[in-house]
């Protein structure tokens, strides 16, 4: 049986990073992907310009098919809307990627630093053996077995890892649904489009990402109600996808129920969705994924060259990443939870009230306290919300 110091299952962001921070900081690694390539889950593809200078990647045409300037943010009243600059609330711009070949480039970058990567290799079992973790896989090979001084689940919201070791806590999952269109006759491609209420997304957000030359994601996330259904009436009904085409479906649930409260053990880390580290009100999770991977990596070398790996000292995974995110998903989760009990006269003074700024924010689980005194400035708007913030103790 082969033995490594580091294994990680799953080859998403969190996976990807993880292992190149654990290979160049020392430690053997084995990273196994159940696909036989990168990226195969559903994803609308919209990245900041920080995101991609935290996965320590190049700009690279080879991914980057688009560059976006801003967001349109449409209330469930049509009139109503808010424009949000990139630039003018300090985010700079973004981008549109292809997922596949933007995980491509983070595998090549994790073998750089000494990582083996295998794909196929879908695993079965995980147990615990005297000192070790033994990982049981199938693939094209059929079964094998390695083993491991520490293992780090990346592997999704199904994951193996999470269910082998009892990290039991209820995760609240939304339905989701993306076609990639062309033909979309879209006034700017440098925009995305997001539209909020109950008749168009109950409980969730419908989008639009244009991926330049008149072709776009188009998706749909809810809770509750038929996500297929809810994107093809909006399609139907805009008509300027009219005379589109659908080139790929993808669909997949998204956890929304926040980080989980255990995500450590003795010889043990999940990070990315495994471990519910998706922003909570809008489901992005490339991000959150990407700095979890980085400081569980770098943890899980450190503890490996002390020869610990106690849950007590994998644990400051667990403290640098409240720092780095955690905080924020959190507000999000308590913000989401409020969202989800508002109207569509509620959202939309709710589009009234706040900027695009804080609109961002708001999405993000930032600057709360802010949002908290905008509100107050609208009597009807105030009495609702307000005494939901209070009750959710943001």
């Amino acid at each position: 049986m082969d033995y490594y110091e580091a294994v990680i299952v799953g080859g998403g962001p969190a996976g990807l990073m993880a292992a190149q921070k654990a290979s160049e900081n020392g430690a053997q690694v084995l990273l196994l992907e159940k696909e036989p390539y990168f990226g195969r889950k559903v994803c609308a593809g919209g990245i900041t310009k920080q995101t991609l200078v935290d996965s320590e990647i190049s700009a690279s045409p080879d991914f980057i098919e688009n560059e976006i300037f801003g967001a349109c943010v449409h209330g469930p009243d049509a009139r109503n809307k808010v424009i949000i600059d990139a630039d003018s609330i300090g985010w700079r711009k973004g981008y549109i990627i292809n997922k596949p070949n933007f995980l491509r480039e983070m595998a090549q970058a994790a073998t750089s630093k000494g990582a083996e990567i295998k794909l196929n290799s879908a695993v079965s079992r995980v147990t615990r053996r005297d000192n070790a973790i033994v990982v049981t896989t199938e693939g094209e090979e059929g079964i094998s077995q390695v083993a491991c001084k520490t293992l780090l689940g990346c592997d999704g919201f199904a994951s193996v890892v999470a269910k082998s070791f009892c990290f039991a806590d209820e995760v609240e999952m939304m339905s989701c649904i993306q076609y990639s269109m062309s033909n979309c006759d879209l006034q700017d491609e440098h925009l995305i489009e997001i539209y909020l209420g109950r008749t168009i997304a109950p409980l969730g957000y419908l989008w639009i990402f244009p991926k330049g030359k008149g072709i776009a994601n188009v998706g749909v996330v809810v809770r509750g109600m038929n996500a297929k259904e809810m994107l093809d009436r909006f399609i139907a009904g805009d008509k300027r996808l009219k005379d589109s085409e659908i080139l790929k479906v993808g669909s997949a649930p998204i956890v929304t129920s926040g980080q989980r409260r255990n995500v450590v053990s003795d010889n043990l880390m999940i990070c990315g969705e495994s471990a519910g580290q998706v922003v909570p009100l809008t489901g992005a999770g490339i991000h959150t994924a990407l700095i979890a991977g980085k400081i569980a990596g770098e943890v899980c070398a450190r503890a490996v060259e002390e020869n610990d790996l106690s849950k007590k000292r994998l644990s400051d995974y667990v403290h640098s990443y409240y720092l780095a995110y955690g905080r924020q998903i959190e507000n999000s989760l308590k913000v989401a939870q409020i969202y989800r009990r508002l109207d569509d006269d509620d959202l939309n003074r709710l589009l009234e009230v706040l900027g695009a700024k804080d609109l961002a924010n708001l999405a993000s689980g930032l600057d709360v306290g802010r949002i908290v005194e905008m509100l107050l400035k609208h009597p009807l708007l105030s009495s609702k919300v307000l005494g939901l913030l209070f009750q959710e103790t943001l």
